[in-house]
C-alpha cells in the first residue's frame, strides 16, 4: 500500500490520494476505483481575510495548479481542519455545484460556517468531534470495503481531530489520518488490528515399524499463509503546529496499539511566524514545533505545509516577526534534534530523523 501527497496550492491544500498498491499511479482529473482520496483545506481561487481587508487578507504567491475544484475528480472526502477562511474557503468551494454529492468532513466549526452558506444540496456535511481517548465514538471510521467476501478483509479510513488546550487563536489542531486497505489475507479485530494466527501444529511423525529411534518431532512453524505487510500508513497533519501534552494521548493510545508510528508523514510548518500577543501570539510553531514532535514520535517524512510566502496586507500582519529556514538548514537542525534526542534516552543509533521534502506546486510525495 501506499500515499500520495499532491501540493494544489503553494500553501496548505493537498490531494491524499491512498492506495492499496505499493507506488500505485493515479490522476487528479480521473480517480482509480481502489483507491481512496482526501483533499485538504481546499483554497484554489481569489483572496483570504479576516473581518475586512484592512485588518487582514491574503493572496497566493504562486498559482494553484487548478482553480475550480470541478477541474478535478470528485474526491472521496474533502477534509476542512479549522474554520479560518484558508483553511474554510467559501470561493472555492462554491466552484462545486449545489448538487454536488461530495462527503465534508470539517471540525465542528467549520461544519457549521459551511452549513450556513446554504450553498450544498446534496451535500453529506460530517462533524469530527474532538479526540478522546476514552471514547471510542470521537474517531471517525469510514469502511473500505473488500472484494473477497469469504476470506477478505475489510481496510478503514480513520480521522482523528486533536484541538490545541487553552488556544485563544483556535489556530493550533491536529488532524490524524490512518489508512489499511482492504485485503483477502489479513484478518483484522474488531478495533483493526491484524489479529494473530495460532501456530502451524507440527506433522504427525510416521514411525516405522522397523526403526527402534522414532525420529525427533519437528519444531513448530507458524503459518505463513497470512504473512503481509500490515502496518497502516499514518499522516499527521498539523500546519500550525500542536502541543506535545494535547497531542500525547491520540499518539499513545491510538497510533501506537496499531502499530501507526513512526508517521508515516508529518506536515508541519518549517517558518515559524510570530504575533505579538495580543494579536494571539504564535502563529505557526515551525521547526522547533515539528521537531519536537519528530523526537518523541518519529516519522518517515515531514512535508513542509502553509510555508507560502504569501502577499498578506492589513494592519494585523504589519508586526508579524517570521523565522525562515532552508530546507538544508532545517534538515540539518532536525536530525542533530533526533540524534541529541535519542543519546540522552539511551537510544543512540536506532533510528533517523525523518526526511524534510518543500512540495513545488504540482508535485507529490510517494511515500
Amino acid at each position: 500500500m501506499s500515499v500520495s501527497v499532491e501540493h494544489l496550492n503553494a500553501d496548505t491544500t493537498f490531494l491524499l490520494t491512498f492506495s492499496p498498491k505499493t507506488g500505485g499511479s493515479h490522476s487528479r482529473e480521473h480517480k482509480q476505483s481502489d483507491n481512496f482520496t482526501i483533499l485538504v483545506d481546499p483554497w484554489l481561487a481569489g483572496s483570504s481575510s479576516i473581518w475586512m481587508p484592512r485588518f487582514q487578507i491574503s493572496h497566493h504567491t504562486s498559482a494553484p495548479v487548478v482553480t475550480s475544484l470541478a477541474d478535478l475528480a470528485l474526491p472521496d472526502m474533502i477534509l476542512i481542519s479549522q474554520d479560518k477562511p484558508d483553511h474554510c474557503h467559501e470561493e472555492t468551494l462554491r466552484t462545486l455545484p449545489a448538487d454536488t454529492p461530495v462527503h465534508i468532513v470539517a471540525v465542528p466549526a467549520a461544519a457549521k460556517k459551511i452549513k450556513s452558506w446554504r450553498h450544498f444540496t446534496h451535500a453529506t456535511i460530517t462533524v469530527i468531534n474532538p479526540y478522546r481517548s476514552r471514547n471510542y465514538d470521537t474517531v471517525l471510521r469510514i469502511p473500505l470495503k473488500t472484494e473477497d467476501a469469504l476470506f477478505g478483509a475489510s481496510g478503514e479510513i480513520t480521522i482523528s481531530y486533536v484541538p490545541q488546550s487553552y488556544d485563544m487563536t483556535n489556530l493550533h489542531n491536529a488532524i490524524g489520518i490512518t489508512y489499511r486497505p482492504s485485503r483477502s489475507s489479513i484478518p483484522l479485530d474488531q478495533n483493526g488490528r491484524p489479529m494473530s494466527l495460532p501456530l502451524s501444529p507440527p506433522m504427525t511423525p510416521v514411525v516405522s515399524r522397523t526403526n527402534s529411534n522414532p525420529p525427533s518431532p519437528q519444531p513448530m512453524i507458524a503459518s505463513n499463509i497470512f504473512q503481509a505487510e500490515c502496518r497502516p500508513v499514518s499522516i499527521l497533519y498539523t500546519p500550525h503546529g500542536i502541543g506535545i501534552p494535547c497531542i500525547t494521548p491520540y499518539m499513545e493510545s491510538f497510533l501506537a496499539p496499531m502499530g501507526a508510528l513512526p508517521l508515516t508523514i508529518l506536515m508541519h510548518s518549517i517558518n515559524v511566524e510570530q504575533n505579538p500577543w495580543f494579536l494571539g501570539g504564535l502563529v505557526a510553531s515551525g521547526l522547533p514545533g515539528g521537531s519536537e514532535l519528530v523526537k518523541r514520535f518519529g516519522a518517515d517524512y515531514w512535508l513542509s505545509a502553509h510555508d507560502e510566502a504569501k502577499d498578506n496586507r492589513g494592519w494585523a500582519t504589519a508586526m508579524i516577526k517570521s523565522r525562515h529556514y532552508t530546507m538544508e538548514e532545517a534538515q540539518v537542525l532536525c536530525d542533530d534534534e533526533v540524534e541529541r534526542y535519542d543519546e540522552a534516552h539511551g537510544r543512540e543509533g536506532e533510528r533517523r530523523g525523518p526526511r524534510l521534502v518543500n512540495l513545488e506546486v504540482g508535485e507529490e510525495l510517494l511515500a
